[in-house]
């Protein structure tokens, strides 16, 4: 009971961000790119991860989560998109030695994402030059233990961003917190992209602001193979977002995912998990994929390795 006090505290501290969070008009923010989730096993689950992430893909959604992890872990991950969009994703995440038995752990990761041929115009409507688009984020990671199963973490972020030549740069912090309720069952609060204005040539715009809030629960009936997943997105820049997702896995190496995102639409995934044996002999490595069908545009694919050593 103690831990979800603390929990609801820290929830009632935030809601003034998160009620700020849904006043502002649709499509004003900048940086979009920021919002682009990170590895196919959350994606899979329609992006509801905040108080499921347990490894270096945590970095991402939830930095608290990183406390849940036993080995050093390397990922690379590739989003091909609509429209000529890409977007490259590498972390690295590792536990700390404890400090008065307090548990610790970091990470890095860099987010890349480039799109070419896109069609300038003038403001009445005539073709100018190709435009290139390439963007970046450079995230540092650092998380703790406040108390037995409850965590938090942060990120510290460096952006930069080139639109057709309009370039900018700016500074964001994420803010996380997670806790194990029960050994079935976790919440957890993820505040991203907190920061001053992204200041580019031409104007001064808001970043894209987003409250997550989040709930895991393994099914008791189903053993440790089972996990469902739900959030709530509050994002500056749009309206109301519900995440729903499933993982179940068929054997020790082979799980399937699906879920639904309100914004993005239905997905689906798949991955596969080494044992560390034979050729892999004390090497995890975990590959995954996911298919996301969306609603508005063309639908996209996911794909990623995790290797824990």
């Amino acid at each position: 009971m103690k831990k979800l006090v603390v929990f609801m505290s820290i929830l009632i501290f935030t809601q003034p961000i998160i009620s700020y969070a849904g006043e502002d008009d649709i499509g004003i923010c900048t940086a979009e790119f920021l919002k682009i989730g990170q590895g196919p096993r959350i994606v899979a689950m329609g992006g509801a991860g905040v108080a499921i992430t347990d490894d270096v893909n945590a970095t991402y959604w939830n930095p608290a989560g990183l406390i849940q992890l036993e080995l050093r872990e390397i990922t690379a991950a590739r989003t091909t998109w609509f429209e000529n969009i890409n977007t490259n994703y590498l972390g690295f995440a590792q536990p700390l030695p404890p400090i008065n038995k307090i548990k610790r752990a970091m990470g890095i990761s860099l987010t890349m994402l480039n799109a070419g041929g896109i069609d300038g115009r003038d403001n009445i409507g005539n073709k100018t030059a190709i435009l290139e688009v390439d963007n970046l984020a450079l995230s540092l990671s650092y998380a703790l233990e406040l108390r037995k199963d409850i965590s938090c973490g942060f990120n510290v972020k460096t952006i930069k961003q080139d639109f057709g030549g309009n370039k900018g740069t700016g500074m964001a912090v994420d803010i996380g917190l997670l806790t194990k309720y029960t050994p079935q069952t976790s919440f957890g609060l993820n505040i991203q992209n907190l920061g001053p204005k992204f200041k580019t040539a031409n104007a001064k715009n808001d970043l894209p602001l987003t409250i997550k809030l989040g709930a895991g629960y393994k099914p008791e009936l189903f053993g440790e193979n089972t996990l469902i997943a739900i959030d709530i997105e509050m994002p500056k820049d749009n309206d109301l977002n519900f995440c729903a997702g499933a993982e179940y896995f068929l054997t020790q190496r082979l799980g399937m995912r699906l879920g639904y995102n309100k914004q993005a639409g239905y997905s689906i995934g798949v991955g596969f998990k080494s044992t560390g044996e034979g050729y892999f002999e004390g090497v995890e490595v975990e590959v995954d994929y996911a298919f996301v069908s969306h609603d508005d545009f063309n639908n996209s694919q996911r794909f990623s390795f995790i290797t824990k050593f």
